[in-house]
């Protein structure tokens, strides 16, 4: 077992493809979770992480190998990635919900109106409040 392992470290090819997918796949999983679900997490994503950073470790790891220019290139790209994936992981911020929920109570609040005065909104007046932002002057 430790000699199969000592051989798939030592290919530089091996360690690029799983570098590849242990940070594109990761990176995939939770860019969906996020963007797509729409959902955050109901505690810090380790495993993703851990996934990232490794395969970030391999990346790096099979650039020492020599893995020719096209290795070289996947494995740095690879790199990257998993540097910027590390990068958004260590600022904190995993949002637990996306987006306005409908029927939630606003905040109070004060906006321009458009013919030069102030909108104030306090919450507490059961009255429904409908936001509309228009881009552009007219």
């Amino acid at each position: 077992m430790a000699d199969l392992l000592l051989t798939l470290l030592t290919s530089p090819y091996v360690t690029v493809a799983l570098a590849m997918l242990l940070v594109i796949g990761r990176m995939a999983l939770y860019f969906r979770r996020i963007m797509v679900l729409k959902q955050g997490f109901p505690r810090r994503p380790v495993l993703s992480e851990l996934s990232v950073l490794i395969g970030f470790l391999l990346a790096v790891w099979s650039l020492f190998l020599s893995p020719g220019w096209i290795g070289g290139t996947f494995a740095l790209v690879t790199a990257l990635l998993g540097g910027f994936v590390l990068y958004l992981f260590s600022q904190g911020g995993v949002p637990r919900g996306i987006g306005v929920k409908v029927g939630a109570p606003a905040l109070a609040f004060s906006a321009p109106e458009g013919a030069g005065g102030t909108f104030d909104y306090q919450p507490g007046q059961n009255d429904p409040l409908l936001l509309k932002f228009y881009r552009g002057h007219w």
